[in-house]
């Protein structure tokens, strides 16, 4: 039996074999890996991920912004409350203090983020970097000002 993979990410996946469109197996599952062709990338140069709040932990996965199978990723450089853990995992908790006084030149939305650089690593020893913007929010801050929300029937 040939399953299509062409649509899949590279990546580890379970593969089961049901029968009769339920849920019991006909054998035991099966674990996949795919690896990926080509060097390693960033779609983009730079990301800004989701908000952080001062004095509150901040985690955020950079794993499924990269292609081409990443085996590793390391922190080249940035803000120092920022860690950056083999995965992809970014965490830490950032200080009062991340707050700096605007340049000139710099919006004054962009004197509240923390800034790092990633380099992910791939399988063929490629590697890539990408500069990462988390914004940072006061401890009395909402983390978002406003929420959108939808609704699908169908």
């Amino acid at each position: 039996m040939r399953l299509p993979v062409d649509s899949l990410e590279p990546g580890t996946y379970t593969a089961y074999f049901l029968a009769r469109d339920g849920y019991e197996w006909l054998a035991e599952p099966v674990e996949v890996r795919l690896s990926a062709d080509g060097p390693v990338s960033f779609p983009v140069e730079e990301a800004t991920l989701h908000n952080a709040r001062q004095g509150q932990a901040y985690e955020a996965r950079l794993g499924g912004l990269v292609s081409g199978g990443a085996t590793g990723f390391t922190k080249v450089g940035g803000d120092g409350w920022v860690e950056v853990s083999s995965d992809g995992t970014l965490s830490g908790t950032p200080r009062a203090s991340v707050h700096r006084e605007t340049p000139a030149g710099v919006s004054r939305a962009d004197r509240s983020s923390a800034r790092v650089t990633v380099e992910a690593t791939g399988e063929d020893g490629s590697s890539a970097r990408l500069d990462v913007i988390i914004p940072v929010r006061r401890h009395d801050q909402p983390l978002v000002d406003e929420v959108g929300v939808m609704s699908l029937n169908t």
